[in-house]
């Protein structure tokens, strides 16, 4: 049986199943460390704000390492496409989070302008023309801060801040869309009348901690799986070869002159 297992096309095998096991193990751990460490509350670093392309491109995920990134982004907002988040409280009022996707020279950053009383609010008309801001990077929001639950969004509205509901509601291109979205801290040139903002206080652990989970758990069945299937081919190549091997003693036995009455008697 060992000649068997330590055969060439054998060893290939078992020399897969090692590297298959260890490559989903390494990713397992890798994405229980993001988990871990997305869990824990994390304030804004009070450093300068890096240029958006140092940080993030399009259609990369935000990770433990780039969410809440103080960043700067220059370009024009699409007014075509602004969305509001209704059910947001402030200071005990509820309202609405104005979010405007900006057009930059890579790809579209969707920023949360800030809290208006209502998407009527004169401060959610989208500025015009070129601007400078600096905010602060955000994963997607946890879906328990969706305060319309059970209730359609309308025209215009988005229940969470989340990348797949921004894909749904934006007309864009995954490809040209940031993952999560901008918290609005500075805007150059200032507009006109401004929305509600406050100090961004980060606190990671949104939709994309539990997909990190959720990965750990994908990477381990994953190995097991392998694991298993090797098991599988493993008992099958034996259970042939002693098939084989009782074969070929059947027929040695039915070769002997006395057809093993011999033996038998």
């Amino acid at each position: 049986m060992l000649r068997v297992l330590l055969a060439p096309r054998w060893l290939a095998l078992h020399a897969l199943l090692v590297v298959a096991v260890t490559t989903c193990a390494v990713l397992g751990w890798w994405q229980w460390r993001a988990f871990r460490a997305e869990s824990v509350a994390q304030p804004v670093a009070p450093a300068a704000a890096r240029p958006i392309a140092e940080v993030l491109g399009p259609a990369t995920p935000l990770d433990g390492t780039t969410a809440g990134q103080r960043v700067a982004v220059e370009g024009t907002y699409d007014p075509a496409e602004q969305l509001v988040v209704p059910g947001r409280e402030l200071d005990g009022r509820v309202g609405v989070h104005v979010v405007t996707p900006l057009r930059t020279a890579d790809g579209v950053v969707v920023v949360r302008r800030g809290w208006a009383p209502s998407a009527q609010d004169p401060a959610a008309a989208v500025p015009r023309g070129e601007v400078r801001l600096t905010g602060v990077l955000h994963p997607s929001e946890d879906r328990a801060l969706d305060a319309t639950r059970g209730a359609r969004p309308g025209p215009g509205e988005v229940p969470v801040l989340t990348t797949t509901e921004l894909h749904v509601a934006l007309p864009y291109a995954p490809r040209e869309l940031y993952d999560g979205f901008l918290e609005l801290t500075t805007q150059d040139p200032p507009p006109r009348l401004a929305l509600v903002t406050s100090e961004p206080q980060f606190a990671s652990g949104g939709a994309g901690r539990w997909q990190n989970l959720s990965y750990v758990g994908q990477w381990w069945v994953f190995g097991l799986a392998a694991v298993g299937f090797w098991l599988a081919f493993v008992r099958s190549a034996l259970r042939t070869r002693r098939e084989e091997l009782e074969d070929a003693a059947y027929e040695e036995w039915s070769r002997r002159p006395d057809g093993g009455r011999a033996a038998t008697g």
